[in-house]
């Protein structure tokens, strides 16, 4: 990484090598093309370096203000269809750190729709409870 005396930069030395930190901004240093998922390097005055996820979710926020607003999953509910929420990836690994694993047929899906609901609400794809 490279970056120029203008940027405000300094080095520090790792185990692994060198690395240039420019404090002005923050850098991407991988995009996963499968589900949009952002890593970003974000640097700060003290030294401190933080390595983070973003995810732009508004076109799921979108989807899922329509199903709410058309209900297209009550429909679905009502014949045990269960699609209530549409969880994108930064918001799963968010769960997990919570205990609450969406894909693990032990997690108590009455906590997890309560936290859904009082925490990540715009991603439910339906108003009513579920669980």
């Amino acid at each position: 990484m490279h970056c120029s005396p203008s940027l405000n930069s300094r080095r520090i030395n790792g185990t692994a090598g060198t690395l240039a930190i420019c404090r002005s901004k923050m850098r991407e240093i991988s995009v996963n093309p499968l589900n949009g998922v952002t890593e970003v390097l974000d640097f700060e005055e003290d030294g401190k370096i933080h390595v983070y996820q973003k995810e732009d979710v508004s076109g799921v926020i979108e989807r899922c203000k329509q199903a709410q607003n058309d209900g297209t999953a009550d429909r679905g509910i009502k014949k045990n269809l269960w699609c209530w929420a549409s969880i994108p990836t930064t918001i799963y690994y968010e769960l997990i750190k919570k205990g609450l694993d969406p894909g693990n047929p032990n997690t108590s899906m009455k906590r997890l729709e309560a936290e859904m609901k009082q925490n990540y609400s715009n991603f439910l794809l339906t108003r009513k409870n579920v669980y």
